[in-house]
């Protein structure tokens, strides 16, 4: 029950009407502007309404763009704009729905009051709560004067005891989530880390002093062979044999062993290693340190990665996730290869082109599966035996800037 289903959005930004059926890892690829940042940050919404509250701590938090009010709402030339975005999500029997008033930009406070909320449960959508129609102690509490329109009812419902346990997993799963973006700069240990979030920071500034205090280094050194030369990772003070004088780095520092480096020189530390060697160790100690929220998105996850690596990074990560049962992540790519590490047969692993609406703008996601019934040898025979990339740098998806001149 804990994985989330179904996410509709509304009027948030590019997204003027879209609902995604969702997996346990779903990939989002589409040219620049195309609005896939911007569903990963109506995701974050939904993690602040159930948290009960919608202000510029929470995004930071969660590592979306501090824009103002006005921004989050669609603005489309040919459509009459509203002052509110709707967001829904559903899991298998909790639903939730809320409409954000998002136009005050007077006073932090008021500039994002829930005009709406609704917590239904079981597939007969027995209310739970709603806003507008409550009864008993949690309608004498939200007419308290300390209850006001910039609150969610979320909290409140869980503290009167109103969810299941289960219903409280989804819950509190969302409320974690959290968009992560590695820095090469920030994973060298050479600028700081502005989310200070644990267990490694949102941008990667943590990393090391995870790796330290988890003590699960063999974890990540068994998956490490997608790197043919890093023989072994470790966690270390800095050494002036191997760190130069001119940085200034944290308490501890990563170390890489090259296997074919001689034996005096054998270590190198995060700030002269690989980039693509610091990006594969945030996501893998990300995806299995016991601290990581249960939902997360990784904005561009193919940063400083060539085809091979990404392709194999993206099928080690659908078999982790596998192995989590809470795990849920969210991933946009520029990279074709990305696409070849999925299994589009396996319902759990999704694909979504996402392009703008050639007459109005708006952000369209689509799903890219197999027909119904069809085996994989028959998706190959129908496609030429092309691999999914191939597929998509066609043009025969969708999602993709064509060469100049088409």
């Amino acid at each position: 029950m804990s994985t989330l289903r179904l996410v509709t959005i509304q009027n948030f930004k590019s997204i003027l009407n879209q609902t995604l059926d969702l997996g346990r890892l779903n990939v989002f690829v589409g040219t620049n502007g195309s609005g896939k940042s911007n569903l990963l940050e109506a995701l974050g919404m939904l993690s602040m309404a159930m948290g009960g509250t919608i202000d510029y701590q929470g995004m930071e938090h969660r590592g979306m763009r501090l824009s103002t009010p006005e921004v989050f709402r669609s603005a489309f030339r040919d459509g009459k704009r509203v002052d509110t975005f709707n967001l829904a999500c559903h899991w298998d029997n909790l639903h939730y729905l809320t409409e954000i008033h998002a136009c005050d930009q007077s006073s932090e406070e008021e500039a994002w009051r829930f005009k709406y909320e609704s917590l239904n449960f079981g597939n007969s959508r027995h209310t739970l709560v709603e806003r507008e129609h409550l009864t008993g102690s949690l309608k004498e509490l939200l007419k308290t004067p300390l209850f006001k329109a910039n609150q969610g009812m979320v909290p409140l419902a869980v503290l009167l005891g109103k969810f299941s346990f289960q219903a409280d997993k989804c819950v509190t799963a969302l409320k974690k989530y959290a968009i992560y973006s590695p820095s090469t700069p920030i994973l060298r240990g050479v600028s700081p880390d502005p989310s200070k979030r644990g267990p490694l920071g949102l941008y990667g500034g943590s990393l090391a002093p995870a790796l330290a205090s988890w003590g699960q280094k063999q974890s990540i050194n068994s998956l490490f062979n997608l790197l043919e030369w890093a023989e072994d990772i470790d966690i270390s003070l800095p050494d002036p044999i191997l760190q130069s004088a001119h940085l200034h780095t944290g308490r501890f520092v990563l170390t890489f062993q090259d296997r074919f480096m001689s034996k005096d020189m054998k270590h190198l530390y995060a700030y002269d290693v690989s980039e693509g060697a610091l990006y594969i160790l945030f996501i893998l100690t990300l995806l299995l340190h016991p601290e990581t929220p249960p939902i997360l998105a990784l904005d561009n996850v193919d940063s400083a990665l060539n085809p091979g690596m990404i392709r194999n990074l993206i099928f080690k990560m659908g078999e982790i996730i596998h192995s989590q049962p809470e795990r849920q992540v969210f991933l946009t790519s520029h990279n074709p290869a990305t696409l070849d590490g999925l299994d589009l047969f396996n319902p759990e692993q999704r694909l979504f082109i996402v392009k703008r609406d050639k007459t109005t703008g708006a952000t369209l996601f689509d799903r890219v599966q197999p027909p119904e019934g069809m085996t994989r040898e028959e998706w190959a025979d129908q496609h030429g035996a092309m691999r999914l990339s191939e597929i998509w740098l066609s043009g025969a998806l969708g999602g993709i800037t064509p060469p100049e001149g088409f």
